[in-house]
């Protein structure tokens, strides 16, 4: 059981690249059911009601920052070579329009809450030096993108006879998808100049300037547990996602599982990478002790149905259709990392592995995520 201060605090908060990828993933799933089962009776119904409480009565809302860089992986400057973006979870009372008697007519009585984003992934072949168009390489390209998403929480849900914490989230990206206008080669070069590292000379063979637009919905089951050692509890995480658009059209499985302290309070996931907003929301019970962390593992299974930084533009014919390079269907990501709390601020670090994304790519691919996030 949870302990018993933990208990009465929850309770009196809650009163107030492959094609066996995914079959891999489905696995993982199973594994991580069974392996909740000696403990899904820790699994106390107010653990869930006390984040559904939480997340709809906080008055304060969440910044975050990501900073997502091969250079916090495997340090060798290609393919998905950089993310960053920044969010921020608007509080509960701002935006009462999301929970009112027309949207809860529509999407169900759980709380929901607003979020704004926005960002920039770029992306580059290996040879940055080269001026001349890579062949059987990736092209030069980058998404500049703001976004808005709900994210609702429904603490009486379920998942194979567990109590689970349901989580849904809906969002939409809109933004310039290109070189120049995505200001990818400008923020590049600079950085490249800041670090001292080496010049990308082949922007003007990288993708032509267009519209991107993308539509988002993830789902995510929380079945928590105490492991009796402690405050140590145990959190199980299974993920279904899917994505609509321009940039990037796919459909993924994931499973996460996480160890620490005051999990329950802490909603934001191992591959929230940037370009994927939601999930920022953290926090406890008025007298939580200020001090939370977690140490996870998790893996994604993508099945791609189209990803404009190797597929090619959609609406322009631009100089990237001179190289043509052979997309994997099924990627496949792995991911361990750790996150601290302390009061209102939270540091996060994850390292990702990702499997080859296309034929031509020797190797696979290994990136880091620094995450910061403040309330207020």
């Amino acid at each position: 059981m949870f302990q018993n201060d933990k208990a009465a605090r929850l309770d009196a908060l809650a009163q107030g690249s492959t094609g066996g990828a995914l079959a891999n993933i489905v696995a993982g799933v199973a594994l991580g059911a069974a392996a909740m089962g000696p403990i899904a009776a820790m699994a106390q119904q107010t653990s869930e009601q006390a984040v559904q409480s939480a997340f709809a009565e906080d008055r304060d809302g969440v910044l975050s920052l990501i900073n997502e860089n091969d250079e916090l992986g495997d340090a060798k400057d290609r393919w998905r070579t950089s993310g960053i973006g920044a969010s921020y979870l608007f509080p509960s009372d701002m935006t009462p329009w999301l929970n009112d008697g027309l949207a809860n007519s529509l999407f169900g009585d759980a709380p929901r809450r607003f979020e704004l984003s926005g960002g920039q992934i770029i992306a580059t072949p290996e040879a940055l030096s080269s001026e001349l168009p890579v062949a059987d390489d990736r092209a030069y390209g980058a998404f500049l993108y703001v976004g808005a998403a709900a994210t609702s929480l429904d603490a009486d849900g379920g998942l194979l006879g567990f109590r689970a914490l349901t989580e849904d989230h809906f969002g939409v990206q809109a933004g310039i998808v290109g070189g120049d206008a995505a200001l990818g080669e400008f923020v590049q070069d600079l950085t490249h100049r800041v670090l001292d590292g080496a010049d990308p000379n082949g922007w003007g063979n990288g993708l032509e300037n267009e519209f991107g637009v993308n539509l988002t919905a993830r789902r995510v089951y929380h079945v928590y547990g105490d492991l009796g050692f402690g405050d140590l509890q145990v959190e199980w995480r299974p993920s279904l996602e899917a994505s609509l658009g321009t940039v990037s059209t796919y459909a993924a499985i994931g499973t996460e599982l996480r160890i620490g302290d005051d999990l329950v309070f802490d909603l934001t996931r191992a591959d929230n990478r940037a370009g994927v907003s939601g999930g920022g929301y953290f926090g406890g019970p008025s007298d939580w002790d200020g001090l939370s962390w977690a140490l996870f593992v998790g893996a994604q299974g993508r099945a791609v149905g189209y990803d404009v930084f190797l597929d090619g533009n959609v609406f322009a014919n631009g100089p990237d259709d001179d190289v043509e390079i052979n997309k994997n269907d099924f990627t496949l990501d792995l991911n361990a990392g750790f996150s601290v709390a302390v009061e209102n601020f939270r540091l996060g670090y994850v390292y990702t592995w990702r499997s080859e994304e296309f034929d031509e790519q020797d190797e696979a691919q290994a990136f880091g995520r620094v995450t910061v996030s403040v309330k207020f």
